[in-house]
């Protein structure tokens, strides 16, 4: 997976694309898959989560994260889009920090 960033011109050593390496899934639910993923480029752990676009429902949730900013809420890092296997399928990707445990755990 590869996401192609704009260059905000606050330094030129920034690159304008990363590329994901999907290590692991890490949870599965009704709406999409989460993926422990590294970034090629700077060996960063991150999480992908990958949501198919079903054209009858609005899916709000990548418009929702990029407003929000809360210390204890993870923030969005990118967002990309991928096809699927069928042509029509299309997938919204949301790279977000990776955290190792889950409040579930951490309360048990």
């Amino acid at each position: 997976m590869s996401l192609a960033n704009k260059d905000d011109g606050e330094t030129k050593k920034k690159p304008t694309s990363f590329t994901y390496n999907a290590d692991r899934v890490v949870g599965n639910g009704s709406f999409g898959v989460v993926f422990q993923a590294s970034v090629a480029e700077t060996g960063e752990v991150v999480a992908i989560k990958k949501v198919y676009q079903d054209k009858r429902y609005k899916n709000r949730e990548l418009q929702i994260m990029r407003e929000l900013f809360h210390p204890n809420v993870i923030t969005l890092r990118h967002a990309f889009y991928t096809q699927g296997e069928k042509q029509d399928e299309i997938y919204l990707n949301v790279v977000m920090d990776y955290m190792p445990e889950t409040v579930y755990r951490v309360l048990k």
